[in-house]
């Protein structure tokens, strides 16, 4: 049986007064656990409008009950009065102890409901980047396959946005208000700057890079932190949980994708592989595993994809194969990090 079949069954069982102590306590730990709340509402309200006339149709007549009662003077009627009235007492304490619990949910519901209409989510395609101006004047330029949800207008003490992916941000300066950009495990605050975070969500390393101002960013688990400024940059590599500070020597080629400029500094294959299946929209891959420890610098703007894994298949001794808009490089890879 399905949790929404049983929830179904047990709230049948509760609106009619036969539900035992264990069936009310699994009731509601899995109305707690159920997910769609929206599903959920609509079931249980009809549920609720089908057995609340049944019950009406079929209630007992309680005045010619409660009449026979105090007409009859013998234990047994006696104790059908007890019963009777336990009985419209428990009904009713279930009742509106229900209502109480079911209006809360529908509350819940309707909080997050309003919390999303307040609420933007932009995702970009491959192949392509979105200027997003924010309500209080910033500017955000994401990258593709970036998503980034932000509030319809900053009304709170912050201004906070989420961020999935790369996202070069120029922000408003704002004293009594600091902008927050959640990223992953990352944090990141300023009150005005201007700055560059690439952090997809399946990355092994996200970056923070700083083109002006003064950038605070906090890795999240661990609390640690670092204030960067112009031409530094933080590092976390989520596979090793390495979070590092270091200076770049112009933190302008972390933004240059803008410009359709692909800057490769240090950087893996696996890194380079990801940035042009987002560039290119063709999913790039390695073929295996020692060829994510060849690194190479370089600088491309306005190549095709094919003149680009040329370069890269030529500079680490590799091949690669493009078909049906997947890409695949192969080759023995490099033996250590080697630096090409």
């Amino acid at each position: 049986m399905s949790d929404l079949a049983r929830i179904k069954y047990l709230f049948s069982l509760y609106i009619q007064n036969k539900c035992s102590e264990g069936e009310v306590t699994e009731l509601f730990k899995l109305l707690e656990q159920y997910s769609d709340t929206n599903q959920l509402d609509t079931e249980l309200v009809g549920l609720w409008n089908i057995i609340d006339t049944e019950e009406i149709r079929n209630e007992p007549n309680w005045d010619q009950l409660y009449q026979n009662v105090i007409n009859t003077k013998t234990a047994k009627t006696g104790l059908t009065k007890v019963k009777r009235i336990k009985k419209v007492w428990y009904f009713a304490a279930a009742a509106a102890f229900f209502t109480t619990v079911f209006f809360a949910l529908l509350f819940s519901v309707y909080q997050r409901s309003a919390h999303q209409r307040n609420y933007i989510t932009y995702t970009v395609p491959f192949k392509t980047t979105k200027t997003i101006i924010l309500e209080d004047g910033s500017k955000v330029v994401l990258n593709a396959g970036t998503t980034l949800k932000y509030p319809r207008s900053f009304s709170g003490k912050t201004r906070e946005v989420s961020l999935n992916g790369e996202a070069y941000f120029q922000v408003v300066h704002r004293t009594d208000k600091p902008f927050i950009v959640h990223s992953g495990k990352l944090h990141i605050q300023v009150l005005g700057t201007s700055f560059n975070v690439n952090a997809y969500s399946k990355a092994a390393i996200l970056k923070v890079s700083v083109v002006s101002g003064k950038v605070a960013v906090k890795e999240a688990s661990t609390g640690k932190q670092f204030m960067l400024i112009v031409n530094q940059q933080a590092t976390l590599n989520d596979k090793t949980n390495s979070f590092k500070k270091s200076v770049v020597p112009d933190a302008e080629n972390a933004v240059a994708w803008q410009d359709g400029k692909l800057i490769f500094e240090d950087a893996s294959l696996d890194e380079i592989a990801t940035e042009l299946t987002l560039k290119f929209g063709i999913k790039t891959t390695l073929s295996n595993n020692s060829l994510k420890k060849c690194r190479i610098s370089a600088v491309f703007q306005n190549k095709s994809l094919p003149q680009i894994l040329a370069v890269i298949t030529k500079l680490t001794g590799s091949g690669y194969t493009l078909h049906n808009k997947n890409a695949v490089i192969f080759g023995k890879g490099c033996s250590s990090k080697q630096v090409i």
